[in-house]
């Protein structure tokens, strides 16, 4: 995956959260994107 403005992606994945959500959602969301992050470069796909 190309490298994206952490800052940027980090407001993002604020932004498309409820507003009721918890520390716990955020840091879940960010697991998330870590594991498809990771997944998509372990499987060679540009």
């Amino acid at each position: 995956m190309e490298n994206t403005n952490i800052k940027q992606e980090a407001k993002r994945l604020i932004d498309e959260l409820p507003d009721n959500s918890t520390w716990d959602d955020l840091m879940y969301s960010i697991y998330v994107r870590q594991m498809v992050e990771a997944g998509i470069a372990d499987s060679g796909f540009p």
